[in-house]
């Protein structure tokens, strides 16, 4: 909190909206600036390891930093402002051991502007956290709406509580979770003739919560053939990044070594609740899983080769 420090110029300046990171220099290493309006970047990266500027300390004091990219070099946030980044891009960790989505913007107010409005989407918002850094905390009885995957790094835990949820929303068309390396187009879930140089993850957590596909309300690839969900049917589809289509599962994790997925809800996923190929020292435990309606191909934890 912002009443723990004793500020003494020239250890501590306010930011305006007229503020310019790019001012400044190593005379501001070890010290704090309190922004106190909103800052917009305007497409700009601020990069503290180009700028020389370590260990810097970023007070959130009711202003926002807006609209660009960031870069940390040591630096640490205080957040005395629920929300302190909107629409910036976070490009490594950050010193915080922990994140909160709604500092990034994440509204968590499961509303879902319905079907081709994103405006509702929570997933950059999301992703933007767990770069920041290694832990995220879903905190309270509330709801995310999700319309692009969340993507999982090494060393990343997602903690939520046990009723928070995580929906997928109305015909997103894609996964709602899943690790960095599983769309590498060889070492992808169900083949196991890996090649020498391919990638993996390690030290991935999840924890709580419960995960919602939202199956009924999504177009799973070659769903014309099978004449269900009539108001998504003709959706654009959203391939993960290996250009494959999406063929309903709700998470996908694949070339992880030390997995621990655990004290969970996976609910209505469109096909499996989980696919999973080449996890090596994982755990699986106290999951519970959960339809409300009858599909075909409706796996629950599906385990590919090479595990």
């Amino acid at each position: 909190n912002i009443n723990d420090f004793t500020f003494l110029q020239p250890n501590y300046i306010q930011a305006n909206s007229s503020f310019n990171f790019s001012n400044l220099t190593s005379a501001m290493n070890g010290k704090f600036i309190s922004i106190i309006e909103d800052i917009d970047l305007q497409g700009q990266t601020i990069d503290f390891e180009a700028l020389n500027v370590k260990n810097l300390k970023l007070v959130f004091n009711g202003g926002r930093i807006l609209n660009g990219k960031m870069k940390s070099y040591y630096t640490r946030c205080i957040f005395n402002s629920n929300e302190a980044f909107v629409n910036v891009e976070i490009l490594n960790q950050f010193l915080n051991d922990f994140a909160l989505p709604e500092w990034f913007g994440a509204k968590i107010d499961g509303q879902d502007g319905g079907i081709g409005d994103f405006t509702k989407d929570d997933s950059f918002a999301m992703n933007q956290a767990l770069k920041f850094s290694s832990t995220v905390k879903l905190v309270g009885n509330r709801k995310m709406i999700i319309k692009k995957p969340i993507i999982l790094r090494s060393g990343n835990s997602i903690l939520a509580d046990k009723n928070f949820e995580v929906k997928l929303g109305d015909a997103s068309n894609c996964t709602l979770l899943k690790n960095e390396n599983v769309d590498i187009p060889i070492s992808a879930i169900g083949v196991v003739d890996y090649p020498q140089n391919f990638k993996r993850n390690f030290g991935i957590t999840i924890k709580g919560g419960i995960w919602n596909g939202n199956g009924t309300k999504q177009n799973r690839v070659n769903n014309t053939t099978v004449g269900d969900q009539p108001d998504v049917i003709n959706t654009p589809q959203f391939p993960d990044g290996d250009t494959r289509p999406y063929f309903g599962a709700m998470m996908k994790f694949a070339d992880i070594d030390d997995f621990i997925m655990e004290d969970i809800i996976l609910k209505d996923a469109r096909t499996y609740m989980i696919a999973a190929g080449g996890l090596n020292h994982y755990r699986l435990r106290n999951i519970l899983m959960q339809r409300s309606f009858k599909m075909e191909n409706q796996d629950g934890i599906h385990l590919h080769g090479n595990c």
